[in-house]
């Protein structure tokens, strides 16, 4: 199990006022179409290759800044599948190879959430359902090689600031 300060730090992290997120689309949709468009991509292939692109992203920043703690949140249907996992223990240590079967079915089937813990950095990333993964509390170099690998791979970051203004970096 993960201690109850990182969990705790976690849930702090996660509860803040701003934060980054990778997107497939560089602007914020206001077309009076886009629920459905939205739906379309994450029920279509588009998720499929979105959650190849969050798993590379992913996997290079675990190996790269020393991810400390990678857990999943409680979900009933998502541990049925997988009755070898549970929430709150720490995955850290799991082979890339099952870390990546792990995220890409979260992206894909929406059960559960991957949380991963940068101590060193105090940054949280976190993997959910579908097409939303955020990033919290992310600055300097560490969300600068974040931009990096997600321009690299199709995708944008974009800043959600506390007073509602979305911005590309």
């Amino acid at each position: 199990m993960i201690s109850s300060d990182k969990l705790e730090r976690m849930n702090v992290l996660s509860g803040a006022d701003s934060w980054h997120v990778l997107d497939f689309i560089p602007f914020q949709p206001q077309g009076a179409d886009f629920l459905e468009y939205e739906r379309f991509l994450e029920t279509g292939d588009y998720v499929k290759i979105f959650a190849d692109r969050i798993c590379f992203i992913a996997l290079t920043l675990v190996a790269e800044y020393e991810a400390e703690t990678i857990c999943l949140t409680e979900s009933e249907a998502f541990f049925e599948l997988h009755p070898e996992l549970e929430p709150n223990v720490n995955l850290r240590h799991v082979p890339y190879e099952r870390l990546a079967e792990i995220i890409r079915d979260v992206v894909v089937h929406e059960l559960s959430s991957v949380q991963i813990f940068f101590a060193k950095h105090d940054v949280l990333l976190s993997i959910d359902g579908a097409l939303r993964v955020t990033l919290y509390n992310a600055s300097g170099d560490f969300l600068h090689a974040v931009n990096l690998l997600a321009g690299r791979n199709g995708l944008f970051v974009k800043h959600h600031a506390s007073d509602g203004q979305v911005t590309l970096l």
